[in-house]
């Protein structure tokens, strides 16, 4: 489904948003600021080609929690983001940037499992 306005497809990229002006924090692994996603994820968005073919919305899914109740309500609240967005606009595609271990990894899988759920296609870098 393209977009009426532009002709340009739709897609939703999940991933570290390399728009943020949060400061370094601390990770359960020690410091992060600017990682090979975040950057990835910049390269695309300001791509002159890709903004000819798509418009795009990005949700930042970064955990920067220490602690694991925070980690767990951050991903709840990237979920909760996630499913409010596909029910309001409708997407062509979505692409998800993983780099997931231990916890993080069981995040990704319910992202998956959602745009799974909703018929979108989904790419996984």
């Amino acid at each position: 489904m393209e977009s009426i306005n532009t002709g340009k497809k739709k897609i939703l990229i999940i991933g570290d948003n390399p728009l943020s002006k949060k400061p370094k924090f601390k990770k359960l692994s020690g410091d992060y600021k600017f990682g090979g996603i975040k950057r990835s994820i910049s390269n695309l968005i300001t791509s002159e080609y890709f903004n000819t073919k798509f418009e795009y919305k990005l949700i930042d899914d970064n955990n920067n929690s220490s602690h694991l109740l925070g980690s767990i309500y951050q991903s709840i609240m990237t979920l909760n983001r996630l499913v409010l967005m596909l029910k309001r606009e409708k997407f062509d595609m979505v692409l998800l940037y993983c780099n997931s271990i231990n916890f993080a990894f069981i995040q990704k899988f319910f992202i998956c499992l959602f745009i799974k759920i909703s018929s979108i296609k989904l790419f996984v870098r």
